[in-house]
């Protein structure tokens, strides 16, 4: 079984500051879904986007709980090669410790799939974000939400996306740190 994260990026989250007291709480309340996940359900498996912000955070949440679940793996899909050129040198080299620690690289745009027609594999284009969250959607039986509420950007059209596949979502509001299910079927 396999679940899959949707999360805001550092400018909708606690900034870009990870060792912030916030961030500390949100991985715990992520920590806490995942444990739930896999005792109860039988997850197994972890996809997310090596974004920053939630994605990070979930990101390195699964891989901790690799001491306590030996069995579990920590996928990342990846909207394009070239998703990091932008970020600054911390962030960089936090996503390629992402990538050295991953149990899974997907490159979602060399997927024949997830192609977008006339658009260049290994570079940026905003729709390849959508495609690859897609793709995360497709693969997964849950979505873990970190989730504001807001109805725009990324975040809001994965979870439209993931109502209309009927998966079972679960909401964490980065604000409240409160949690909620949706299912659809």
């Amino acid at each position: 079984m396999i679940v899959c994260f949707t999360a805001h990026r550092p400018h909708l989250l606690y900034g870009y500051e990870l060792r912030n007291k916030k961030y500390q709480l949100l991985a715990k309340k992520i920590r806490e879904i995942c444990i739930m996940l896999i005792e109860r359900y039988s997850i197994d498996t972890f996809i997310t986007g090596g974004a920053l912000g939630g994605d990070t955070v979930s990101f390195f949440v699964v891989e901790n709980l690799k001491i306590r679940y030996p069995y579990i793996k920590n996928i990342i899909a990846i909207p394009f090669k070239n998703q990091p050129n932008k970020w600054n040198d911390i962030d960089r080299e936090r996503y390629r410790r992402m990538l050295n620690l991953a149990d899974e690289l997907v490159y979602v745009d060399a997927l024949d799939r997830y192609k977008i027609p006339k658009i260049e594999k290994d570079t940026y284009n905003i729709r390849k974000l959508q495609v690859r969250n897609r793709y995360m959607v497709d693969c997964s039986n849950y979505v873990i939400a970190i989730y504001n509420g807001k109805c725009k950007g990324g975040t809001y059209n994965c979870i439209q996306y993931a109502k209309k596949q009927n998966k079972t979502i679960i909401t964490l509001n980065p604000i409240t740190l409160r949690e909620g299910k949706m299912k659809f079927s």
